[in-house]
């Protein structure tokens, strides 16, 4: 199974910084938006070259590693709701959702559920746990672990169905952390299964469970050296490091019972914990191999050496303004991360980073340039020096050209001018022209034509 999950937890914070309107509900510690929402994608999902990305009130599609995009909302079955997790096996994509309503009467509704659709997002079903009241559908994460689907909840902890969604069950956690019924610190933000443990991320430190649910124990922080390094696990995954199974749980700072943001790993199944990146805010990861990539409130952070050190690498790239919530990986290496300010797309050590403007690509295809024929996808690097990426989707096949121009107008470079057959492109460009000659710094268009209709895309070369 692949699936890099994101924690609703960190949209419930990041509505207190981002938004419009807050809501208090219930003596809650975060703040709720009334939301339709800023331009943020709150969780990005990557499977071969199909990516997922969830927004605030809908779910954006693509089947060609980000060339073209389709967009799911009301029109197509998809409600508007933010997207807090999402999980893709061999034969499903699951999306956990959750939203808010203001009757006209005034009165302020919470309420969620998960949305199931094949691997290509053809058509939706939607679950409701069928909880008293409506909060406790509120979705944070889903897991599903052969025939069981498994979700993290706000109001009510774990649950599961092992008929498909049709029914669930409530899971306590007593003797864990708290009992949800008696605590208001009764929140599970993050799932993670391993060969023989559950283990759940929550308001109150860390539940395991190596019956699968029977029964529950409870990790919290400590003053001994070696211990959680705070009790808000806002996520919490597994990591295979060479056969054995590592936990990587982001937690932050629970101004009740003390401690600090950080990232904790124990390779001794929980006995034990080591802490890194120390004071930082990190929302998810992403593992691949000994590589690991972790989001945070203060970019993105890169270890080549299994969490040993980081460094940053949207450092001066990206606004340090900007959260990251999420981070995925597409086939050809390309970096994607779902962050308050939207989708950005980079290099695998982030030697580029560029956001993806989604009022230029193609998101359906009625829509689509050059109509239903091409979708030209903006190059990568961009600026770039010495060369750059153009991207193109051929939805059938036919003649076309694509050429580069300066900022006059004056035809520069052709690139490629030839019958394709229908697929996916992608032609390099090396800043020289036809003549081989280098071109200058400065700003270049590069347009494909098939001629009927063409598009054109903007790129800088910087030297």
């Amino acid at each position: 199974m692949k699936r890099v999950n994101a924690n609703i937890f960190r949209r419930c914070t990041v509505m207190l910084l981002l938004v419009v309107s807050l809501v208090c509900w219930s003596g809650a510690q975060a703040g709720l938006l009334v939301s339709d929402s800023v331009g943020a994608v709150f969780e990005v999902v990557a499977d071969g070259n199909k990516i997922w990305a969830g927004w605030s009130n809908q779910l954006l599609y693509s089947d060609n590693g980000g060339i073209s995009w389709h967009c799911f909302d009301t029109s197509n079955g998809f409600e508007p709701r933010l997207v807090s997790a999402m999980t893709v096996n061999d034969t499903a994509f699951w999306a956990a959702t959750y939203y808010d309503t203001i009757t006209q009467s005034g009165t302020y509704s919470l309420n969620g559920g998960i949305y199931k659709s094949d691997i290509d997002v053809t058509g939706w079903e939607y679950f409701i746990p069928p909880y008293p009241f409506d909060a406790g559908n509120i979705t944070y994460d889903v897991f599903v672990d052969s025939d069981i689907i498994w979700t993290a909840n706000w109001w009510r902890g774990l649950s599961k169905s092992t008929d498909g969604g049709l029914n669930w069950e409530l899971i306590s956690f007593d003797p864990g952390c708290f009992n949800p019924q008696d605590s208001l610190h009764h929140r599970a933000f993050s799932l993670a299964i391993g060969d023989s443990v559950i283990w759940a991320g929550t308001e109150g430190g860390i539940n395991y469970s190596t019956d699968r649910g029977v029964t529950w124990e409870c990790i919290r922080r400590t003053e001994e050296e070696g211990a959680l390094s705070a009790d808000k696990v806002v996520c919490i995954r597994i990591r295979d490091a060479g056969g054995a199974e590592e936990i990587w749980a982001a937690a932050w700072k629970n101004y009740q019972t003390g401690g600090d943001f950080g990232v904790s790993i124990s390779s001794d199944e929980g006995q034990t914990w080591r802490t890194v990146l120390n004071k930082r805010r990190v929302w998810n990861f992403l593992f691949h191999g000994e590589d690991v990539f972790a989001a945070s409130d203060s970019g993105l952070w890169f270890s080549d050496d299994g969490g040993q050190s980081f460094e940053n690498i949207t450092d001066h790239a990206i606004s340090y303004n900007i959260d990251m919530y999420s981070v995925a990986m597409t086939s050809d290496s390309v970096i994607w991360i779902g962050t308050s300010n939207g989708l950005y797309q980079g290099g695998y050590r982030g030697d580029y980073w560029e956001k993806v403007d989604f009022t230029a690509l193609d998101t359906d295809d009625e829509k689509s340039q050059g109509p239903g024929f091409f979708a030209l996808g903006q190059n990568f690097p961009n600026p770039f020096n010495p060369s750059t990426t153009i991207p193109v989707n051929l939805k059938r096949s036919g003649f076309i050209t694509i050429r580069v121009y300066d900022i006059l107008g004056r035809e520069l470079k052709t690139i490629v001018s030839a019958h394709l057959s229908q697929g996916e492109y992608r032609f390099q460009w090396d800043g020289a022209d036809d003549q081989g000659c280098q071109v200058p710094a400065g700003v270049y268009f590069y347009r494909l034509d098939n001629g009927q209709t063409g598009y054109t895309r903007t790129m800088i070369l910087l030297k």
